[in-house]
């Protein structure tokens, strides 16, 4: 039920944000703060959910970023989805 609660409450949160700005290719970076992370065992790496400013980014990463910790990102947009979320690649963590 826990879970479940946070769930939600990341979702209405990722709803009432703005779409990252930017056609895909586009080159971005920025500090942005980790909301989420988890293992994914079929691709071997973590899923990780994080906040830029006031837009919600996601992509792989093949290290475990904390929840709450704010690092550096350089990436590349992939692709801008309906759940006004935004999937980047190339992703490099600077600290």
């Amino acid at each position: 039920m826990v879970r479940e609660q946070a769930r939600k409450e990341l979702t209405s949160e990722i709803r009432n944000s703005t779409q990252l700005m930017g056609n895909v290719g586009d080159k971005i970076q920025g500090e942005i703060e980790i909301v989420k992370s988890y293992y994914s065992q079929e691709y071997n790496k973590y899923r990780i959910t994080a906040k830029l400013v006031d837009s919600f980014v996601d992509f792989w990463y093949n290290k475990d970023l904390a929840k709450g910790d704010r690092v550096k990102l350089k990436g590349k947009i992939k692709t801008c989805r309906g759940d006004l979320t935004t999937q980047l690649n190339y992703v490099k963590i600077n600290g």
